[in-house]
């Protein structure tokens, strides 16, 4: 009986002693999962950031190849264009918003100069400054041609999975 009694008295600090124990393993667990949490969000962080660049990306691409398959481009599209990059000075470091700042100034200098080019009743055909709207126009032209194979190193740093 005596032992029983022992038995008894024994069991509420047994028990505390195994509640204590299940709470620090139970820390133990939280602890090493928050900090796999946070390299998950993270990597989501990062991902969702990829993504965002490579939208913009490709937008630029595509007006780049527009100008330079068909010399010009409508004022929808550029709209369009502005609208879909709008987040690029928050995503990309001062050379990014320098270069789409630029690319969109040449578009519609280019575009300008396409109008101006056909006009002859204000810049006649055999006219000095018809020959300057027409070099202006081909620069731009060579431009653009040259920035679809110069865009991807521009954005490379961004976009490159080693870098995440």
């Amino acid at each position: 009986m005596e032992f029983i009694e022992i038995l008894k008295a024994l069991l509420t600090p047994i028990i505390a002693i195994l509640a204590v124990y299940l709470a620090y393993q139970q820390y133990r667990i939280n602890k090493r999962n928050s900090k796999y949490q946070i390299e998950i969000d993270l990597k989501r962080i990062n991902l969702e950031l990829y993504n965002k660049r490579y939208k913009i990306f490709t937008e630029t691409k595509n007006i780049i190849l527009k100008l330079s398959k068909y010399a010009e481009i409508d004022s929808q599209s550029l709209s369009d264009f502005v609208f879909n990059t709008n987040e690029h000075k928050f995503l990309f470091g001062p050379e990014i918003v320098e270069y789409l700042d630029e690319l969109f100034k040449n578009a519609t200098t280019l575009t300008a100069k396409k109008r101006e080019q056909s006009n002859t009743d204000i810049y006649p055909v055999p006219s000095l400054q018809r020959k300057k709207i027409i070099a202006e126009y081909g620069e731009l032209l060579n431009w653009f041609t040259n920035e679809y194979e110069n865009c991807e190193a521009m954005f490379i740093k961004y976009l490159d999975f080693r870098n995440l």
